[in-house]
């Protein structure tokens, strides 16, 4: 087991028109989405290509509003990593 890697990954993501509601603002369900793939994204490069993920747990405070066009920065680091188990936060 790996515990407090401070290695943090960091990546860019463009919002699409698609993922807007009809406010023009991203839909709320969209940023589990982000959340999603970023998370895929760091697994598979800290678990060696293998990458799942089981959410228990999802709290999301919004500052505000993202809309088409704008580039959002996600950064996330494991906090404790083993072959069957990781516990990170993002």
């Amino acid at each position: 087991m790996r515990q407090g890697m401070g290695a943090t990954f960091t990546d860019h993501i463009r919002v699409r028109g698609y993922e807007c509601d009809m406010f023009g603002h991203v839909n709320n369900a969209v940023y589990i989405q982000y959340l999603h793939q970023v998370t895929l994204d760091v697994f598979s490069t800290a678990m060696d290509g293998d990458a799942l993920w089981n959410a228990r747990r999802v709290s999301i405070e919004y500052q505000m509003p993202a809309r088409y066009g704008d580039v959002l920065q996600v950064v996330t680091w494991v906090l404790v990593l083993q072959r069957d188990f990781a516990f990170k936060t993002q």
